[in-house]
C-alpha cells in the first residue's frame, strides 16, 4: 500500500509549475514500476489520482483517493471576524511556488480600494516588499493560531499546490481561504461558500475575490464558519483512516 500527495507528472500538468526536479537515470522508471506493484495506492487528492490514472497507467480500482486530516487541534472557539483588522494572510515557505509575487500584484489593487488593508506573510522572509506588508518567517504552531485569529482571510494562489494543508488549518480556525483552482487546491475549499479559487495569474481577479471579504467580517465570518464545518465533516484523520481501513481490509479478504 502506497500513501502519496503528488507525482512526478502530476506536476507537469500545473499551468505555471515549471518542469520538476531533476532525477536520476532510472528513476521515473522506478516510480512507475512502484505504482504498478502496490496492490491500491492512496492518495491525498482527486488530482493526483488523475495523475496515476491518466500518466501512469494504473487500474482505478488499484486507486482510492482518501484524502487528509489536518495535523492541528481544532480550536475551540473561533473568534468574530469583526474584531479582526483587513489582514491578508499568507503562509508558505516557498515564496514564489505558492504565488507570492501574484499576490503582492493584487495586493496592489486592494491597497487601492482598502488602504488599510495589510498583508501577514509567515513562514518566509521576501525581500523589497512594499508598505503594508509585514513578514513573520517561521513561527511556531502558537504564535499560528494566533495569528490565524487576527487575520481576516487566507490567500495563498499557488502555481502548483500538491495538497494545500495550510488552506485546511486555516478553515479550520473559521477563516476564509482563497486560493488556487490547480492541483489540488480545488479541493480543499467549496467555491463560493468556504472561500474562492482563483487564477493565480490574473492579478484584478485577485483583488477582486479579496476586497469584499475585506470590506465585510459578516461575510468573511459567514464563509468561515463554512469552512469550519467542511473540516469538521471531511479532512479529519478518522474519515481518511476509515476509508483507508475498508480498502486494506478488503485487499487482504480478497488474498488467497
Amino acid at each position: 500500500f502506497i500513501y502519496t500527495d503528488h507525482t512526478r507528472e502530476a506536476h507537469r500538468r500545473q499551468p505555471g509549475g515549471g518542469s520538476p526536479a531533476a532525477v536520476g537515470a532510472g528513476w521515473e522508471n522506478a516510480e512507475q514500476a512502484l505504482y504498478h506493484k502496490a496492490d491500491t495506492v492512496f492518495t491525498l487528492s482527486r488530482f493526483c489520482s488523475q495523475s496515476l490514472i491518466e500518466d501512469y497507467g494504473i487500474s482505478p480500482a488499484k486507486v482510492l483517493t482518501a484524502s487528509t486530516g489536518i495535523n492541528i487541534d481544532l480550536p475551540k472557539r473561533l473568534p468574530t471576524r469583526f474584531d479582526t483588522k483587513p489582514v491578508v494572510l499568507f503562509v508558505g515557505v516557498e515564496w514564489n511556488i505558492k504565488g507570492g509575487p501574484e499576490l503582492l500584484a493584487a495586493f496592489s489593487f486592494v491597497r487601492a480600494q482598502v488602504p488599510e488593508a495589510e498583508l501577514w506573510v509567515v513562514g518566509c522572509r521576501p525581500e523589497s516588499l512594499p508598505e503594508g506588508v509585514r513578514c513573520f518567517g517561521r513561527v511556531d504552531s502558537l504564535e499560528m493560531a494566533r495569528i490565524f485569529a487576527q487575520a481576516r482571510l487566507l490567500c495563498v494562489p499557488s502555481r502548483i499546490e500538491r495538497a494545500s494543508m495550510v488552506a485546511l488549518d486555516a478553515a479550520a480556525h473559521g477563516l476564509p481561504v482563497i486560493c488556487t483552482h490547480h492541483g489540488a487546491g480545488s479541493e480543499r475549499l467549496i467555491d463560493g461558500v468556504t472561500g474562492f479559487l482563483v487564477d493565480p495569474q490574473n492579478a484584478s481577479e485577485l483583488a477582486e475575490k479579496m476586497i469584499p471579504l475585506l470590506l465585510h467580517p459578516e461575510l468573511a465570518e459567514k464563509m468561515g464558519g463554512a469552512g469550519r464545518e467542511m473540516v469538521e465533516d471531511s479532512f479529519t484523520w478518522q474519515s481518511v483512516g476509515g476509508k483507508m481501513h475498508k480498502k486494506i481490509r478488503a485487499v487482504l479478504e480478497a488474498c488467497p
